[in-house]
């Protein structure tokens, strides 16, 4: 009887060692760097004594079955790291951030990316505390959010348009692809000598924007994706003129945007193709022109909108897409308060 209750410890004592050994395998300290790392996951990581003295020892061993079910979780927690043998989890620094290829200017209506709050404070976002209804009070300079009169964006109610030609006359030119992922929202700078007369005055077209689902609304719908191209005069009035978009045939020109590889926040990538902004804009350009306001922080009042109420479409395959990489990112709808709406 002894001699049986001494082979059953040695057996005991050297699964234990194998479980041992193997969880140091994987969890194995880099002592220069102060770091955890997991190595490449072999698929022999969990040596068959351990399964076949399982089922005979675990039953009256409560340590081993702790130790063996610890073992098992560090095995299948690195064999399903996204980074395989190269993840690590620093114990003493935050993760490095990626590294800055170009720094862009600030720009008014750009949108803070979320390495960017970490290092200006108070930050605004579009959820939570930080959200719409809290910009307002978050800096003095973002007042107007939460005091302003003639904020964007609203719902667009229909009535019977006015009859005017040739209000909106696009002279958009074909350019490379510039494309900035700011963490909020995509961003398209283009370059000069694109142009618009815009209700008889030339603007100059300065950038695009992505918001999905739609900013505004037309008579209470609500749109999968608005695409806003923000526009500037030599007298530095602003103008945004917007194309809505619905789900129905892939468009091409997206297509071309969609089908770009952006992984770095706030870094400008330029793509070896050139394309056509005037694709992203309806052929019936009957629109609504209103006064509102920028709508993200500072939400600056004084601007001209134009959004136009006939959507270009877009596949629900390129909608997918689209939102893999931009967050939803509209500002909810604000009073119309005693302005104005013109249909055209």
């Amino acid at each position: 009887m002894e001699v049986e209750h001494d082979k059953e410890r040695r057996r005991t004592m050297r699964l234990f060692a194998i479980i041992s050994k193997t969880q140091m395998k994987i969890l194995n300290r880099n002592s220069s760097t102060k770091e955890w790392t997991a190595p490449t996951c072999p698929r022999e990581a969990l040596p068959s004594a351990i399964v076949s003295g399982y089922s005979e020892f675990m039953p009256q061993k409560p340590l081993l079955l702790l130790s063996f079910f610890t073992t098992l979780g560090l095995i299948l927690g690195c064999a399903s790291s996204p980074r395989g043998d190269r993840a690590s989890l620093s114990m003493t620094e935050p993760p490095l951030r990626p590294q800055k290829v170009h720094e862009l200017p600030p720009e008014e209506n750009s949108e803070p990316s979320p390495q960017d709050l970490t290092e200006t404070l108070p930050v605004w976002s579009y959820s939570g505390v930080t959200g719409p209804e809290s910009w307002g009070r978050l800096r003095e300079e973002f007042s107007l959010c939460e005091q302003g009169r003639e904020q964007s964006p609203i719902n667009l109610i229909w009535s019977p348009p006015k009859k005017a030609d040739n209000l909106f006359i696009p002279n958009y030119q074909k350019q490379p692809l510039k494309m900035i992922h700011t963490g909020w929202t995509l961003r398209l700078p283009i370059d000069g000598g694109s142009s618009a007369k815009i209700h008889g005055e030339e603007f100059e077209l300065k950038t695009i924007h992505f918001y999905t689902p739609s900013e505004h609304r037309i008579s209470g719908r609500e749109y999968p994706l608005e695409i806003q191209f923000h526009h500037e005069s030599s007298q530095g009035q602003k103008v945004v003129v917007a194309s809505l978009a619905e789900v129905g045939t892939e468009h091409l020109e997206l297509r071309k945007i969609l089908s770009q590889p952006l992984q770095t926040i706030n870094h400008e990538y330029i793509a070896p193709i050139d394309w056509a902004p005037e694709e992203l804009l309806p052929k019936e350009q009957t629109h609504y022109k209103y006064k509102g306001s920028l709508t993200t922080p500072p939400c600056t009042e004084g601007l001209l909108w134009v959004v136009f109420n006939t959507p270009i479409e877009l596949s629900q395959e390129q909608l997918v897409t689209l939102r893999t990489l931009v967050r939803p990112n509209n500002r909810p709808l604000q009073p119309l308060n005693s302005r104005k709406v013109e249909n055209y």
